[in-house]
């Protein structure tokens, strides 16, 4: 490099610096530049030249200047300032480099003055410091991504400073604590205030215990302001700072929600399990009616028509438990819906392909399966007694109604207009079992019923509004 030709053309002012001096700049690996006190000369080392890519003449000619990121320019503001006032400065900025790729470089400039004390020039070095920014940059955005997810989590923060016992909180902490966002810290006694006072003494305890280095957790509920209970949940590490010192750092979060779900469950499987303890009560005893019609049959020539009949009970006991309804209360059954689908199971199988029309008007109607089982009993052996022997001649109809007694009891009625005056609710006029499985269920559950023949059969029963 001919550095002579440098100071002609850029150093009119400067002829403090000689060949040598401009000769050692180049020795340093680190880019350095020069200018006079007036900055109309300026002078670039060889490891600057070589970082930007171009020669001494390009670089003065061209304008340094250019080589800044054009956002970067208004951050130069006090690299001026200085250059007037004579002053050292420190700037950063962006550089494009050789291979046209954007590096940050820390530029320190100082000034340079004669033996009188004039000032004579600057001289500054650039450090590249992209590595700093990029880490300051992934820093930044990491505390940025915490505090992103710290919000949307709802989770706020604390210290606690075991030495002075103040607290110092995030806004969301004093939130939950119901304090106003001001200047932390503040004594720990303060947030303690507006714990629940059974929870107060085990957090104090815990925070006095907690060990260098170990963790404590708890869960506590706030009252803040005497208010509506808040649960929240929190924890924390002791840890020692640089300077020595100790903090018990955490987080905390609102649970109040989490726990009012914990307690509905909790409620919702009691309330369960009662249901189910009734519903084994209630199983209990209609497996004793079972046993008790199928002793009634045992009475009888055992052919196939006595088990026939303890299968369509059977199956009555079982299409009424398959209307259970836990919602409404323990073991409850809409007695409407089970009149509905008998209806309909008898019009499907033994009612298909006869001349039997079977019409059923059964209101809504919750009874307890303790009542439920034997009117249902008796209501299906009132329907299957009319099929069987009602109409020897061919067709007719059968009619099934449910209603709300005037009295707020249940009105079931079951009539046919078939033939003969002589059945009961039997089997048939060859029996009396059904008639007396009929009388002695109503008489279970406090039921009265009322038989006519006009012609054809009339069945009222009246079942009061608790037995």
């Amino acid at each position: 490099m001919d550095t002579s030709s440098a100071k002609d053309l850029h150093r009119p002012a400067s002829r403090a610096e000689d060949a040598a001096f401009l000769s050692a700049l180049d020795q340093s690996p680190l880019p350095m530049w020069l200018s006079n006190a007036d900055y109309e000369g300026s002078y670039f080392n060889r490891a600057w030249l070589e970082f930007r890519g171009r020669d001494l003449a390009q670089e003065i000619e061209g304008g340094w200047l250019c080589g800044i990121h054009p956002e970067d320019l208004d951050g130069l503001g006090d690299y001026a300032g200085a250059l007037s006032e004579g002053r050292a400065f420190q700037v950063e900025y962006r550089l494009l480099r050789h291979d046209g790729v954007w590096r940050w470089m820390l530029d320190s400039g100082s000034p340079r003055f004669d033996p009188e004390g004039r000032l004579i020039g600057f001289i500054g070095s650039c450090v590249d410091i992209t590595a700093r920014r990029e880490a300051e940059a992934a820093r930044e955005r990491a505390a940025m991504m915490l505090g992103m997810s710290l919000e949307i989590a709802a989770i706020g923060t604390w210290e606690f400073d075991p030495e002075t016992r103040l607290v110092t909180a995030s806004a969301r902490t004093q939130e939950m604590f119901g304090l106003t966002a001001v200047s932390p810290p503040q004594p720990v006694e303060t947030y303690l205030g507006q714990v629940h006072a059974e929870d107060r003494a085990a957090l104090r305890d815990l925070l006095g215990t907690c060990p260098e280095g170990g963790e404590s957790s708890y869960t506590c509920r706030l009252s803040p302001g005497g208010g509506a209970l808040r649960w929240v949940s929190a924890r924390g590490r002791m840890v020692r700072l640089a300077d020595g010192s100790r903090r018990l750092i955490g987080a905390i979060t609102d649970i109040t929600k989490a726990k009012r779900l914990e307690a509905e469950r909790e409620a919702a499987l009691a309330h369960r399990q009662t249901l189910l303890a009734e519903l084994n009560h209630r199983m209990k005893n209609n497996l004793h009616l079972i046993l008790s019609m199928l002793r009634l049959e045992a009475g009888r020539d055992p052919g196939p028509e006595a088990f026939a009949a303890v299968i369509e009970r059977v199956e009555a006991v079982s299409a009424l438990h398959a209307q259970l309804d836990f919602d409404a209360g323990a073991g409850r059954v809409d007695f409407g819906a089970y009149l509905g689908d008998l209806a309909a199971k008898l019009r499907r199988s033994v009612l298909e392909g006869t001349g039997i029309r079977l019409d059923c008007d059964a209101a809504p109607v919750e009874l307890d399966l303790d009542r439920a089982v034997p009117l249902g009993i008796v209501v299906n052996e009132l329907v299957t007694n009319a099929i069987k022997y009602a109409f020897p001649q061919g067709g007719g109809r059968i009619a099934l109604r449910l209603t709300r007694a005037a009295d707020g009891g249940v009105l079931v009625v079951v009539e046919d207009d078939g033939h003969g005056p002589d059945r009961s609710a039997g089997h048939g006029p060859e029996s009396g079992l059904g008639t007396r499985l009929v009388t002695g269920l109503c008489a279970q559950i406090s039921a009265r019923i009322d038989s006519q023949s006009l012609p054809g059969m009339r069945h009222e029963i009246h079942l009061p509004l608790s037995g």
